[in-house]
């Protein structure tokens, strides 16, 4: 992976098209410019410019057969910015970042809202949502994240054995897992 500063990676992944390419890559594995064309709707010439930006900051590979894949997987908001001449700036790309993230997240479930009650049956009914208030301490919290990955991980590995061109796919479709925990009224006293 190319050594690129903080700040880059993170402005190169805030990005709609961009972020939509690194999914496609985790969730279905390498494709082509123009499988990636296909898929995503933005011209070629725009996949090609978010591709070299992307590979650029080091999150994507191009293989030898011309395929592009993911070198990470995953897109990370956490650094080290601390003591650092463009602090502000980093804070700032993060936050944005963050925020597209977690607007795709919304976006998603307000999609599924609509769609789902034409959902096929064997789908529809599979749907998990769940949603708790929990008294929680900071480390608790941290054990609850470690659990929920943990849980997580096996189907990641599938996921990921499924990309590489392994694995059953008759009946296979992406599926979006959320899972946020955060604590509630930190503005006020939280209790």
């Amino acid at each position: 992976m190319p050594d690129v500063p903080d700040l880059d990676r993170i402005l190169a992944a805030a990005n709609p098209v961009r972020l939509s390419i690194i999914e496609r890559l985790v969730a279905f594995g390498p494709h082509t410019q123009r499988q990636l064309t296909t898929a995503l709707p933005q011209a070629s010439g725009s996949i090609k410019y978010h591709l070299r930006i992307l590979e650029n900051a080091g999150y994507i590979d191009t293989l030898p057969d011309g395929k592009f894949a993911i070198h990470r997987s995953g897109v990370t908001t956490e650094t080290d910015a601390g003591g650092r001449s463009d602090e502000g700036e980093l804070e700032a790309a993060q936050a944005a970042l963050e925020r597209l993230v977690v607007q795709r997240r919304l976006d998603r479930v307000q999609v599924w809202m609509k769609e789902k009650d034409h959902a096929p049956a064997d789908w529809g009914s599979q749907q998990v949502s769940s949603d708790f208030i929990l008294r929680l301490t900071p480390d608790e919290l941290r054990q609850l994240g470690e659990a929920v990955d943990a849980a997580i991980a096996p189907f990641q590995e599938i996921t990921a054995a499924r990309a590489a061109g392994s694995g059953e796919l008759d009946g296979v479709r992406a599926v979006f897992a959320m899972v946020m925990a955060f604590p509630l009224g930190v503005a006020d006293d939280g209790s």
